[in-house]
């Protein structure tokens, strides 16, 4: 029989405890949905309460929507709604613990370069930036920027094709609004991040796992499954993949973008994380069947949410169309100030100190953790934690947040949903003391038989 755990020490109150205990076991996978719970005589007996303190969680937990109750049958995890669901991965974090989940840069000081910028953007009296409706795809002098920030990054843009959105996330969206039916089947990487899912989900898309390799994608899966001809999409992410940090190699890209265009399928890019070296971009390699989706949340500041799609030729109308049916057009005041970013410097000189920041934090994580059971791109900030095959996926979960650590199990990332032993562990949404405490966590958790050491 399930246990909720409660801490009788702790200034929450024993209902609220148990009703998080409920949330956090479902999240883990340790309650299924429809999965019926203990009676509340059963759970009073177990954790020695009253009756009411039972009730009193459950009710609450109806109130959060996790649970349901059901006159002369008992209480169930509430079943999940389809179509309109979005994945807990997507949601932030809780604020009483070291929130492992947040996938997020770390916080530098950038606000006075912000700061700045935006007291100059105030002065300048420009119409276009508040007055007007404007072109769809964005003011002609910032698709021109955002095209030369995106050709460092190894892309060959073409601002008459290049979107500016409100967020990579919207690119993705739209690609597939663009390309998909509802009821359409998506090729994406066999495990791959819960954005992709969102979007699925929301749109009635049928998602199809493609094996990765050590490079983040099986070709000879891949091409068994375009001959299936079961899909004529791939969405994937072929640098800094997540969560398991995997780039595909440039001969890889190439045999890729052979396949595609032999079985004639769409490729969509994810390329939102920063770039350790030069990589060719399949856009580049493929422009006639590549949608490019970058942005600077990753890179630059997570909160400007400025976004670039850029899409084959062929499909700039229709595609413009999409987007208006969405929000007309990202406004240009946020796009002004990615141009300003860009074309100071500014933009580059952030990243220069995300990369060097990411490469401090994993540095940490190595010492603590150990490099072998660790996947992760040297420049970015999630990490792809194997534990031992022994420790249950929902167990380990459950223990680290009763521990006050808070991680993704693998079941979030696996396009089946099956469990694996990983955990993906995110470093930027905690300051580095935090940081190296919730590792510490970890640490002694995964290998409680090994003493402390200090880190060097």
């Amino acid at each position: 029989m399930w246990k909720p755990t409660i801490d009788a020490t702790s200034d929450k109150k024993l209902y609220l405890q148990i009703c998080d205990s409920v949330a956090h076991a479902i999240v883990s996978g340790e309650l299924k949905r429809g999965e019926q719970l203990p009676t509340v005589r059963a759970l009073s007996a177990l954790l020695n309460v009253t009756p009411g303190t039972i009730n009193r969680a459950f009710d609450e937990g109806v109130q959060r929507g996790i649970i349901e109750k059901t006159q002369g049958k008992g209480t169930f995890v509430k079943q999940q709604k389809q179509g309109r669901t979005i994945s807990a991965a997507m949601l932030p974090g809780r604020k009483d613990v070291f929130d492992f989940t947040l996938n997020q840069p770390a916080c530098l000081n950038i606000e006075p370069i912000l700061s700045t910028h935006l007291q100059n953007l105030a002065r300048q009296n420009d119409p276009r930036l508040w007055s007007v409706y404007g072109d769809t795809r964005g003011l002609p002098e910032h698709r021109e920027s955002m095209a030369d920030w995106l050709n460092l990054r190894g892309n060959n843009a073409d601002p008459e094709n290049l979107f500016l959105l409100a967020g990579a996330q919207q690119g993705l969206l739209s690609s597939l609004m663009l390309l998909c039916n509802k009821g359409d089947t998506v090729m994406v990487q066999e495990t791959t991040f819960p954005g992709i899912r969102a979007v699925a989900t929301l749109l009635g898309l049928q998602l199809q796992p493609v094996a990765m390799d050590e490079y983040g994608l099986d070709l000879n899966d891949f091409k068994a499954r375009c001959k299936q001809a079961t899909s004529q999409v791939l969405v994937i992410l072929p640098t800094a993949h997540n969560p398991t940090g995997k780039t595909l190699s440039q001969s890889h890209r190439e045999k890729l973008v052979k396949i595609a265009r032999k079985y004639d399928i769409y490729l969509v890019e994810d390329d939102i994380y920063l770039h350790a070296e030069p990589v060719v971009s399949l856009q580049q390699l493929a422009p006639e069947r590549t949608f490019h989706v970058s942005g600077f949340s990753k890179c630059v500041a997570p909160a400007l949410r400025a976004g670039m799609l850029v899409c084959p030729p062929q499909f700039t109308g229709s595609l413009a169309r999409v987007i208006q049916a969405q929000n007309w057009f990202t406004p240009p005041v946020t796009t002004e100030l990615a141009h300003r970013l860009y074309t100071s410097g500014d933009a580059v000189a952030i990243e220069q100190a995300r990369r060097e920041d990411c490469i401090e934090r994993i540095a940490l994580v190595k010492a603590i953790l150990g490099e072998k059971r660790i996947q992760y791109d040297p420049v970015n900030l999630h990490i792809w934690l194997k534990h031992s095959p022994r420790l249950d996926n929902a167990a380990v979960i459950s223990r680290l947040n009763q521990l006050g650590v808070d991680a993704l199990p693998s079941v979030f990332f696996h396009v089946t949903e099956t469990s694996s032993a990983h955990l993906r562990l995110c470093l930027g949404n905690l300051n580095p003391e935090n940081l190296q405490q919730g590792l510490e966590i970890i640490a002694r958790e995964l290998n409680p038989s090994l003493p402390e050491r200090a880190i060097i």
